[in-house]
């Protein structure tokens, strides 16, 4: 199981967090139920200002992939696959993935590469490719919190043979030009009608391409922009573009506990209350030896029972 976060405007998975069992979730056997420890929100912040409706941000998706055996049916499957990268140095990396199922009268199967040239952490040039051929995995969507779930008939990857293309672009700024912050991304990728990878199945050729900026022009102002542009063949043509600026006007203080922000507030929130805490402490501690008839000490200036101050 794992959370993906997709881009709302592209439909591209940005970012994928595991989920660990019994720590994030449990599992009804039984009733065939997946509970997690905490409630999923439908939409993770993208760090821009501009909403594009009441619940904006990009989309939260719960990914699970589970196999299962039919009960009283006669098996006659093989699935088989593997993947595999390697670094030449530290700038260099080829990655190939392979995979190939039998089914009864439905094979298919799955081959792709990626290469990846990286000058820095922000700066690199990713280019991937892919092929299939029939339904590698079907994907299935469901809307409702799981009661119907949806997806393309599978007898419309019979036979299908389609690649895939993908192309990435990052420049850090300050690995150009010295002392400059900032980061500019610039991807492009293509699908052909009938391409099928885990979590991926279309039934148009797909064409999506775009890019992001975001620099800090100082400590607190800074600039992000982000477009995207989606093409379906004899379908729906979109384009979204956001330019944002911001200025940070407090600086926020975070406590975590395990990895989770527990606590966010501002500077001088944190520190008010954690002079109001001790003096709350201290209060209850002064009343604590008046009850047990103990001499109080000089807590705020002297007391009745220590005068050295006077």
């Amino acid at each position: 199981m794992r959370i993906e976060i997709r881009d709302k405007d592209s439909g591209i998975v940005t970012g994928a967090v595991p989920l660990r069992p019994v720590m994030d979730y449990d599992i009804d056997y039984l009733q065939g139920r997946l509970l997690l420890t905490q409630p999923l929100s439908s939409t993770a912040d993208d760090n821009l200002l501009v909403r594009t409706s009441g619940l904006s941000g990009d989309e939260a998706h719960l990914v699970v992939r589970y196999e299962y055996t039919p009960g009283f049916d006669e098996l006659d499957a093989m699935a088989a696959g593997g993947q595999g990268h390697y670094w030449f140095g530290d700038h260099v990396r080829l990655g190939v993935t392979a995979n190939s199922n039998e089914e009864g009268d439905t094979d298919s199967t799955l081959g792709a590469a990626d290469l990846t040239l990286r000058m820095s952490t922000d700066s690199f040039l990713k280019v991937q490719t892919g092929r299939s051929e029939g339904l590698v995995s079907s994907s299935l969507r469901s809307n409702d919190g799981g009661f119907v779930f949806q997806g393309p008939a599978d007898a419309s990857f019979t036979d299908a043979e389609a690649g895939a293309y993908r192309a990435d672009v990052s420049v850090g700024l300050g690995d150009f030009i010295d002392g400059s912050k900032g980061r500019v991304t610039l991807y492009s990728q293509n699908i052909e009608a009938g391409y099928s990878a885990p979590g991926q199945a279309t039934l148009k050729e797909t064409e999506v391409r775009g890019g992001t900026f975001r620099m800090p022009v100082t400590d607190r102002f800074s600039l992000a922009a982000k477009g995207d542009q989606r093409t379906e063949e004899q379908g729906v043509e979109t384009r979204a573009l956001e330019l944002n600026a911001g200025y940070q006007l407090t600086t926020k203080w975070n406590l975590k506990a395990g990895g989770q922000v527990v606590l966010s507030d501002p500077r001088h929130i944190v520190l008010r209350d954690t002079l109001n805490h001790l003096a709350h402490h201290r209060g209850q501690l002064t009343v604590y030896l008046r009850l047990l008839n103990q001499p109080v000490p000089a807590v705020y200036g002297p007391s009745a029972d220590d005068q050295r101050f006077l």
